[in-house]
């Protein structure tokens, strides 16, 4: 019967709280873990002892280390992997709704809690950083909480609030420097009131303060040491503002959707409106008005804007969208009081679930965000690299603290070497005489590049038996030509392996200047793409087999409704002078070796070579 009375009571709560736990927990382990999740997932090691945690989170990040000390524990008990870790986020996506209704009802009443707690939950950062493993969702739930409590002891200046406010105020920065900003629109709500308040109020009210004040610097002194090396940056990679840098951030933050952001806009301005048309900020005995609770969140919003804009301009730059997800609670609800001041019911709560179910089609189909992959991959481009090879064999990279993450951990023991392929490369030249094959694997922004005197070394003296690019990622795989060099098999060994199980396409042949290119897909049938080596077979009198390069090709995993066909592109390119004149058939050789499988297609294409 209780539960009964909270659906009929609390109908948009009930509904926000669902949509938080099937949105967050639906796919959460769908990307993998990008470059600062990666720093978090070494930074928390469960393998490191308590001490060293500390130390990692000093060395390599400008944030407190709560999170990382939570995350640790977490993996302690539940496991030392990423679906751990995210679980952990969205489960803190869902305590930030239920702490937003809070607020909203504090703030206002009951339905603009109701209504800001459904919005916040379809909105696409917050289910975004539910996904994430980094501290941002934690640090917007202690952003809110520590607003709700500074409304209690607005109202009723006593120790029991003062210690309460202090403390989540405390937690927030814990969790990240930011919440600064927030404190500092926190002091000036504080003002705002001493000035209206009574002398008796004035005086109840600043000593609260104080004590509440000195309980914050308190919780803060083991932050100092941290705090002053942030302080200490003359330089950081976030680029100056520019004359769009705000509008781009919320835009991101709303899902991308100009109509979500316009929208908001104007709600957000008829919130304000609402402040000229109501009476005193506060009222007798400290009770504080819908005119003050406007107050706090556009001084909320503001000053969490401006300032950190103004800071950008005179040092380096904080402006990056993740960092105002400390904003994001105070456009939510001043855009929820708009429509909670609906007064028929039936219309308001109407409005509110079209908007709100816009905003998921937004996330949903227009981001495909439960489908599209928009974080490195680390992951599959390392699992391609331990299923095709063996761990004798070296992998070269720039970014070595991160991929020893998969490779080199307690299941996987590679020997990463940290280089970029040029340095690496130079350092062949010298030493000719003891080549081996390698790997070379770069992310982030790093493309292949490769001086002309150091390609041609390559070719002199190595094949290019793997070339895998997948998103923000790719991996070379190098062989020494006398372990390895193109084969040429007879059409009868080839035709022996056709089974019917390739499905392919041959999309683009292309001859630009000397060069052959040859694009396209192919699978194997019931076998996931990504460990599948593909290979072209150009066939005249004898039978050349060249290894293709694979290619992500989500297009074709959601054609066939099947996401392990997302790795199924393959292009291969050659020079002319490689091939005899002449014209070529051509016909596609499948392998895998974790499933232990092979098939053979010929192709209806052809390719005329001429020199």
């Amino acid at each position: 019967m209780k539960h009964l009375r909270f659906i009929k009571q609390s109908p948009l709560l009930l509904l926000a709280i669902v949509t938080g736990i099937v949105m967050g927990f639906y796919k959460p382990d769908l990307q993998s873990v990008w470059l600062d999740e990666i720093h978090s997932m070494n930074e928390a090691s469960p393998m490191q002892s308590f001490r060293n945690v500390y130390l990692s989170v000093t060395t390599s990040e400008q944030i407190p280390p709560l999170y990382y000390y939570l995350l640790y524990f977490v993996f302690k008990v539940f496991g030392y992997t990423t679906l751990v870790a995210r679980a952990f986020s969205a489960m803190g996506g869902v305590l930030c709704i239920y702490a937003f209704y809070l607020l909203g009802q504090k703030l206002f009443n009951k339905r603009t809690g109701e209504i800001a707690a459904l919005l916040l939950s379809v909105t696409y950062f917050q289910l975004y950083y539910s996904q994430e493993v980094r501290p941002y969702i934690f640090f917007e739930l202690f952003t809110i909480l520590s607003f709700y409590r500074l409304m209690f002891l607005a109202e009723t200046p006593n120790l029991k609030n003062a210690v309460y406010y202090a403390l989540f105020t405390a937690l927030m920065i814990h969790f990240h420097f930011f919440g600064l900003f927030a404190v500092m629109a926190q002091c000036f709500l504080f003002l705002l009131l001493l000035f209206w308040a009574g002398r008796e109020q004035r005086g109840r009210l600043f000593r609260n303060q104080l004590v509440a004040g000195f309980l914050i610097l308190l919780f803060l002194l083991p932050l100092l040491p941290i705090f002053l090396k942030v302080l200490s940056i003359k330089e950081f990679w976030i680029p100056a503002p520019q004359s769009d840098t705000v509008y781009l951030i919320f835009f991101e933050i709303f899902g991308s959707s100009k109509p979500i952001l316009f929208t908001v806009i104007l709600l957000v301005i008829i919130s304000i409106v609402f402040l000229f048309k109501k009476g005193k900020p506060l009222q007798d005995s400290m009770g504080l008005s819908t005119s003050f609770s406007i107050i706090v969140l556009i001084s909320w919003l503001l000053i969490t804007v401006l300032l950190p804009l103004i800071k950008s301009y005179l040092s380096p730059s904080v402006m990056i969208s993740r960092y105002f997800i400390l904003s994001l609670p105070a456009i939510i609800l001043l855009v929820a009081l708009p429509l909670s001041k609906i007064k028929n019911t039936y219309l308001c709560y109407g409005v509110v679930l079209v908007f709100s179910a816009f905003s998921v089609i937004n996330t949903v189909t227009f981001n495909s965000y439960y489908t599209r992959i928009n974080k490195t991959q680390f992951r599959e481009i390392t699992r391609y690299i331990a299923n095709n090879s063996n761990q004798d064999q070296k992998v070269i990279t720039s970014l070595k603290w991160y991929y020893n993450y998969f490779l080199n951990n307690n299941k996987l023991h590679y020997s990463i070497e940290e280089a970029s392929l040029e340095e690496y490369v130079g350092k062949l030249q010298k030493d000719s005489l003891h080549l081996q094959s390698f790997w070379y694997t770069d992310a982030h922004v790093r493309p292949y590049n490769l001086s002309p005197d150091k390609e041609a070394f390559l070719k002199r003296h190595f094949i290019l038996h793997d070339d895998v690019k997948l998103f923000d990622c790719w991996a070379n795989n190098y062989q020494l030509k006398e372990q390895e060099s193109n084969q040429k098999i007879t059409i009868a060994n080839l035709k022996a392996k056709e089974n019917g199980r390739l499905k392919c396409n041959v999309e683009n042949i292309d001859t630009p200047d000397n060069n052959i290119r040859i694009s396209g897909w192919a699978f194997l049938e019931n076998t996931a793409s990504l460990n599948t080596m593909v290979k072209v077979v150009l066939i005249k009198k004898d039978t050349a087999i060249f290894t293709a390069g694979k290619r992500l090709r989500p297009d074709v995993g959601q054609f066939f409704d099947k996401r392990d066909l997302n790795y199924s592109g393959f292009e291969f390119s050659t020079d002319k002078n490689n091939l005899e004149q002449g014209e070529y058939a051509i016909g596609l050789y499948l392998t895998d070796k974790i499933q232990n499988t092979e098939s053979y297609m010929l192709t209806d294409k052809k390719i005329n070579i001429s020199h």
